[in-house]
């Protein structure tokens, strides 16, 4: 697979992307004020880093899921990101192959509906 510049969207239909380094995360813990927010590291709260060896995160899209506001209790973000080989499971996430995702980003995805 070939590897793009690492782009963070706040949303899928972002038409700016922000670029994701090996300091940006995502805290998961809960309790922690941070949750569901992206930090910089180093950051004392359990979190999930956004710059990864298996380049999962190269495309990346936050979906509105729980994301401005944060309600505790109603779950992480979901993320529209690449697909790991063989489509792996995410933890939650939706992942396409990456000539899809660019795909659908280019052809100006603007919405998913997250059924909970």
């Amino acid at each position: 697979m070939a590897r793009h510049r690492r782009g963070f969207c706040r949303s899928v239909a972002c038409s700016t992307a922000r670029i994701a380094w090996p300091h940006h995360a995502r805290p998961c813990q809960r309790r922690h004020a941070d949750y569901n927010t992206q930090i910089r590291l180093p950051h004392p709260a359990r979190h999930e880093e956004l710059w990864r060896a298996d380049a999962i995160y190269d495309v990346i899209g936050v979906l509105g899921w729980n994301y401005m506001p944060v309600v505790r209790g109603r779950g992480s973000a979901i993320f529209l990101h690449l697909a790991r080989p063989g489509f792996t499971p995410t933890e939650g996430c939706i992942a396409l192959e990456q000539r899809d995702l660019l795909r659908v980003l280019a052809d100006g995805l603007s919405a998913i509906e997250v059924l909970a």
